[in-house]
């Protein structure tokens, strides 16, 4: 009884009117039983939303025409669509998202040369051919798997994230270490991916690409990888020590937490560590290697003095970007 009240009153969210000051998307995020999503997130260009108890959230003053609209929820695939926006009616929207699959982690040993090797396939152990490998961090490259599905790059090491993709499939990525004079074997599997699966958009790529300079110069002390995320299993990001202490420093002028680089985290403690693949924080969302991020900060990093003699001023500004905190999460 309980589950058809909350459907209905799901529905009821959908099909209400909507206020003219809410023009533009009205959307409804539901699982796979039609159930209303509390806390699901979504973006639409630089605007952002959280749904509320009912599965509901607004985005507001969207001029008509074509918006893609991407809706996260942890546990479940991120969907990505493109909705067109009428200029005199809200466009209602229902959004059902997928629980995520339960996939073998990517297996990672200590090999006998230096530099990262590895293996990509489907997940009946058969090779995939001409598979893209990218190496974000030092020395980045783009790899195609041989017949064998294999790929290999000895001149490796550092911090990497490693983007696995292929036609047909669902792309994967993971975090690792190279140590100096060391070697890293890999073996990945891919999921076929489901009628009208998206691959990361080119926006989502613009942000992936800074991830790559930090990960290149990155101080040991400013980036976690799955490995050592993975110590901490079930528990709260926020328990990490590491991201704790960040989360602590009073000195950090307006600490910004994001979600993959590109969208404000509401509730950061709610990830937990097994959900992420990568933790990086920096003190300047507008130094160079974050030109991405200081994008999406333009009124603090690019500020637009009116006088010569504000110019000073403006410089100051620039110099004291706020710091930031990113958690990536595993796909």
């Amino acid at each position: 009884m309980k589950r058809l009240v909350a459907m209905l009153a799901a529905a009821a969210c959908l099909l209400a009117p909507v206020s003219a000051a809410a023009q533009g998307l009205a959307v409804l995020v539901v699982d796979q039983d039609s159930r209303p999503i509390e806390g699901a997130q979504g973006q639409v260009s630089e605007l952002v939303a959280t749904t509320g108890a009912d599965g509901m959230m607004y985005f507001r003053g969207l001029s008509p025409g074509l918006w893609q609209i991407t809706t996260r929820y942890i546990g479940f695939l991120p969907d990505v669509r493109d909705v067109t926006v009428s200029g005199r009616e809200p466009t209602r929207v229902l959004v059902k998202l997928v629980p995520a699959p339960l996939r073998l982690p990517p297996v990672v040993v200590e090999a006998t040369r230096p530099g990262l090797y590895g293996i990509v396939s489907t997940t009946r152990l058969g090779p995939l051919v001409s598979a893209e490998v990218r190496l974000l961090g030092r020395g980045r490259r783009t790899i195609l798997t041989d017949s064998a599905g294999g790929f290999m790059h000895p001149e490796a090491e550092g911090e990497y994230l490693l983007r696995v993709t292929a036609e047909g499939y669902r792309e994967r990525r993971f975090s690792l270490n190279v140590p100096e004079g060391g070697g890293r074997e890999v073996l990945v599997q891919l999921d076929a991916a489901e009628p009208g699966y998206q691959a990361s958009g080119n926006r989502e790529l613009f942000y992936l690409r800074d991830l790559s300079y930090r990960l290149a110069w990155a101080r040991p002390n400013s980036v976690l990888n799955r490995g050592k995320l993975a110590e901490y299993g079930t528990r709260s990001v926020c328990e990490v020590p590491e991201v704790g202490s960040v989360l602590n420093r009073r000195h950090l002028r307006g600490l910004v937490t994001l979600l993959d680089g590109q969208s404000r985290v509401g509730n950061l403690c709610g990830i937990r560590a097994d959900e992420a693949e990568i933790v990086e924080w920096g003190r300047d969302v507008c130094a160079g290697s974050a030109s991405a991020l200081a994008d999406l900060f333009q009124s603090i990093c690019n500020p637009r003095p009116q006088t010569s003699g504000q110019l000073g001023s403006a410089r100051s500004r620039i110099r004291q970007g706020p710091a930031y905190l990113i958690v990536w999460l595993a796909r």
